[in-house]
């Protein structure tokens, strides 16, 4: 995968795997995290949605996503929550009650 190479590379002594104390996802999360506190600030918010899609633009599956995500809420990065628009009186006219 794309991105995890990317991340992979910036600390060459780390061994990754079952028998390593070291979480790649949790690297990742430590490496991006700032990236993503811009990005909120330029978007005014960063949603789950957004985050599970910058991922997947670099490649990543949903385990390694899921991971970082969960690393991340620990570091203190809150994701926002995207609320649905009110419907206005035309839409809730248009819906049939069954």
């Amino acid at each position: 995968m794309k991105y995890l190479k990317k991340y992979g590379s910036f600390n060459e002594s780390t061994k990754y795997g079952p028998n390593n104390t070291t979480d790649i996802s949790e690297d990742i999360a430590e490496n991006i995290i700032d990236k993503l506190v811009q990005v909120r600030k330029e978007k005014g918010k960063f949603t789950v949605e957004d985050f599970i899609e910058y991922m997947k633009e670099r490649g990543s599956d949903d385990k390694t996503t899921d991971s970082v995500m969960h690393y991340l809420v620990n570091k203190g990065f809150d994701f926002d929550v995207e609320t649905e628009e009110p419907l206005t009186d035309e839409e809730i006219s248009q819906i049939e009650v069954k």
